[in-house]
């Protein structure tokens, strides 16, 4: 793997940003039948929720783009480094890390918190009236 624009390995960057206290989000899927109902952002959520109780940090390499907007809506700080898991790889992938101890993760937190709130509240059918 080399970085997209460094040149550098992901093992590379990886190891620039050794923390004794760094948990990598891989993946998450959200069955397509389900995609526009905030879902990802509810598993995101619980995600930092976790992080921020036992104060760990985060860092993550989507290349997807919903994504990526999804993360910078959330203000997931971006690393602004690029690369390719592999050379065939149609996107390159996007670096985002948070620092517990830089008061991060408590603000992504509190970002989605809001978010799951704001969407979680248009899913919510009113009653039917009484007969």
């Amino acid at each position: 793997m080399q970085a997209y624009k460094t040149g550098q390995s992901f093992d590379e960057l990886m190891r620039e940003q050794r923390h004794p206290n760094m948990v990598e989000l891989t993946r998450g899927v959200v069955d397509p039948t389900f995609v526009r109902f905030g879902i990802f952002r509810m598993m995101l959520k619980t995600m930092f929720e976790y992080c921020s109780k036992y104060k760990l940090s985060a860092l993550t390499a989507p290349s997807n783009k919903s994504v990526i907007n999804t993360y910078n809506k959330i203000e997931f700080p971006d690393s602004k480094r690029q690369f390719k898991f592999e050379p065939q790889d149609p996107e390159p992938a996007q670096l985002f890390i948070a620092y517990h101890e830089l008061g991060q993760i408590d603000k992504i937190f509190e970002s989605l918190k809001k978010l799951v709130e704001e969407r979680q509240s248009r899913l919510i059918l009113p009653l039917a009236p009484k007969t």
